[in-house]
């Protein structure tokens, strides 16, 4: 999800979802950039929301039952919602040693949606990241094709049928 659409997110907007195997996903109905949409949350998503009910709950004193779900998920002790992550995240990214990449450039908290398209181009279809993400298939291939075309499995995939490739890499590739 966008930062926006993270920070208008309230706990009435999270939907259990349970698919025909049987394990469970969390369906977060946001409203940002691109409107209402339902986006389908990694699989133990549900533990990370857990968890901070359950610290929310402690913060205010207040039972289970008492607890009111128009709240944001992501708010201050007082209960507005948080404007701005960036601050906390650089802190954190800080103390982990983790602020620069390996390539000298500054991770922002929009790295992780970026993370996220990167990682799952190669597993789902670029129309269904899109529809997850709430952005058009044009702009995931435009962003995160690369990502795709360097996937082993996409080479294997692409390739299939044509003629047999060699075991050894030569040596003006080596």
């Amino acid at each position: 999800i966008r930062i926006g659409e993270a920070r208008n997110l309230r706990w009435i907007d999270l939907t259990p979802l349970t698919l025909d195997d049987g394990e469970m996903r969390v369906l977060l109905s946001v409203d940002g950039k691109t409107g209402k949409r339902d986006v389908v949350c990694n699989p133990n998503t549900e533990t990370y929301f857990k968890r901070l009910m359950d610290f929310r709950v402690e913060e205010l004193g207040i039972d289970k039952e008492n607890f009111n779900m128009k709240e944001n998920v992501f708010c201050k002790k007082d209960g507005s919602p948080v404007q701005s992550f960036k601050s906390g995240f650089i802190s954190l990214l800080e103390k982990c040693d983790l602020r620069v990449s390996k390539s000298g450039e500054y991770r922002t908290i929009y790295s992780l949606r970026h993370t996220y398209a990167t990682q799952r181009i190669n597993e789902v279809s670029v129309y269904q990241l899109s529809v997850n993400m709430g952005t058009s298939v044009k702009m995931i291939e435009e962003f995160y094709s690369h990502a795709k075309v360097k996937d082993p499995e996409f080479a294997k995939s692409i390739t299939k049928g044509n003629q047999k490739g060699s075991s050894e890499i030569p040596s003006f590739l080596k």
